[in-house]
């Protein structure tokens, strides 16, 4: 989650409470980050609009409507993005069994991690 993404008429400035915020629903790990960044903002949306998926929000984000945090891996093409900084980083972790991976799940571990950095770092 490095992506902070606007548009509207006062989505350029998060604080402003004109601001309609696109959240997701709580218990997501896209609303546990939202929280974080409103409460190390101190702000409390006057306008908020709870939804149950990034599609929808991305939706949105693309035709021109509100504000929300949003991973950079889900921004809609020409939908303007902010960094947040290294707080709003999601870490992924693995988990394997003592006895070790089989070749086999060597690759596709090995696809999978090629894969996220791919994406998270273009041209690397």
């Amino acid at each position: 989650m490095t992506g902070w993404c606007w548009r509207g008429e006062h989505a350029n400035d998060p604080d402003n409470p004109q601001t309609v915020w696109l959240l997701r629903e709580h218990g997501s790990g896209v609303r546990y980050y939202t929280d974080l960044f409103f409460s190390q903002r101190a702000i409390q949306p006057a306008h908020r609009i709870e939804i149950s998926g990034n599609a929808s929000i991305c939706a949105c984000l693309a035709a021109g409507f509100g504000t929300s945090l949003v991973s950079h891996g889900v921004v809609p093409a020409g939908v303007p993005t902010a960094e947040l900084g290294m707080d709003f980083s999601r870490r992924f972790s693995g988990v394997t069994p003592r006895s070790g991976l089989t070749g086999v799940q060597r690759q596709v571990c090995g696809l999978i991690t090629s894969l996220f950095a791919t994406r998270l770092h273009p041209g690397s």
